[in-house]
């Protein structure tokens, strides 16, 4: 890759791919994610350029482009061409081009290059938008032709100089777009409406706030206990980001939130992602009748008890109402108060999306959590994960109601521990 090639003229078509080579690589998700880049950021180009696309191994990934003037770089390798596809047998180091593209691709091949940041400075000079994708945290052992891994955010900043203009990992690959004028209508609408916690993974591309929800470890530790959720309860769900990740399996959910500034995002996304099986709904967790809607499978309880003042007033209801809860909580480090019958500690909430309704909470050691969960009804409870944080442990448990209803719909499968390595979010 990085040697000096010989200038072959260009070809067009003639030998047929190496169908066994592109076989092999068709179907990978990170394509699909290039072609939606160039459809967002580059929908009226005419004129394209690949570099070092692999067309003489075989590669065919610029047929999806024949809207396009094509033109690819690449270093002499089997001979195969692309009708339509116009091959230049040239090092792009050395290459010189008489006009401007709208866009050029350069995908898998940074990782090969000795100076990186040259050659991407070469590829911005060549199209005002360029999409680039290279391996992603792959280990320095993964690949003997690959002289710069484990490639990561920060190391393709450090070689194109800019942050890109939208960005997303497939399949162990980094995918990003630079354009030097194009907008994303989409983020402008997400900075009108006002400040974002969560953040949201849309057509490969991020929006909003800080919090990936669906990337979440506790989202992930819920899932791999029970798979395929039924008639799903959701409490605090901010801006629905956990919604929409488990609406892909879950049979609906129904999702809780005090604020309405919360639900107002939520609903606005809810509409942006066509999600039909998650329903959005006000209500104080602290006296909210839970009764209301109906009963559920599963119960998805992930940092709201340590923000109620009379957490066992909530547990009650819930056991009501359910058979299994998935529970996140804080824990006291200590005990320094007793709160009917149970000890811990008072903790001021703050001002925000994410706090509690009260001005303080109530936070409960950890073995009178276990007994007030068995008070509430949650005879059978079974401890996840459990590691320390800076405010004090926080503890993962799956819990069952001797008092809930009867309606099940799945049953999941048996939890397998997850212990120390995951943080909380």
């Amino acid at each position: 890759m990085n040697g000096n090639a010989s200038a072959t003229g260009t070809a067009s078509a003639g030998t047929s791919p190496n169908d066994e080579y592109w076989r092999g690589r068709q179907h990978l998700a990170y394509y699909r994610t290039v072609r939606d880049y160039q459809r967002r950021f580059c929908p009226d180009g005419k004129l394209l350029l690949d570099v070092g696309g692999g067309v003489g191994l075989g590669c065919r990934y610029l047929e999806w482009f024949d809207g396009f003037e094509r033109t690819c770089v690449e270093l002499p390798t089997k001979g195969c061409t692309l009708d339509g596809v116009s091959v230049i047998h040239e090092d792009f180091g050395n290459w010189q081009t008489d006009r401007r593209y709208d866009l050029v691709l350069c995908l898998q091949l940074l990782e090969h290059i000795d100076d990186p940041a040259a050659f991407v400075r070469k590829l911005f000079e060549c199209a005002p938008t360029a999409i680039i994708s290279v391996p992603y945290r792959w280990p320095a052992t993964a690949c003997s032709e690959h002289v710069h891994d484990p490639v990561d955010e920060t190391k393709l900043k450090a070689w194109t100089g800019r942050e890109p203009t939208a960005w997303n990992i497939v399949e162990s690959r980094l995918v990003a777009v630079y354009s030097e004028s194009a907008s994303d209508p989409l983020a402008a609408e997400f900075a009108a409406r006002g400040e974002w916690v969560t953040r949201y993974r849309i057509n490969g591309s991020l929006y909003g706030g800080y919090f990936l929800a669906a990337d979440d470890p506790r989202l992930t530790a819920f899932l791999k206990r029970c798979p395929n959720p039924g008639r799903v309860l959701e409490l605090g769900c901010l801006e629905g980001g956990h919604s929409f990740a488990l609406d892909r399996t879950a049979e609906h959910v129904i999702a809780i939130d005090a604020r309405d500034a919360n639900l107002e995002h939520a609903r606005w996304v809810q509409q942006i992602l066509d999600v039909t099986n998650v329903s959005f709904h006000r209500g104080n967790l602290e006296t909210h009748d839970l009764a209301n809607w109906g009963l559920f499978d599963q119960i998805f309880n992930a940092g709201v008890l340590y923000h109620l003042p009379r957490p066992w007033e909530l547990l009650r209801r819930l056991s009501a109402v359910g058979r299994e809860m998935f529970l996140c909580t804080h824990l006291a480090p200590r005990a320094e108060v007793e709160q009917n019958g149970y000890r811990g500690i008072f903790f001021a909430e703050r001002e925000g999306p994410k706090s509690g309704m009260s001005g303080r909470s109530f936070w409960l050691v950890r073995e009178d959590l276990l007994r007030m969960l068995a008070d509430c009804g949650f005879g059978d409870v079974e401890i996840i994960n459990e590691f320390p944080t800076r405010l004090g442990p926080y503890i993962w448990l799956w819990c069952r109601s001797r008092n809930g209803p009867e309606r099940q719909t799945q049953q999941g499968l048996p939890v397998t521990n997850i212990r120390d390595g995951e943080l909380q979010l």
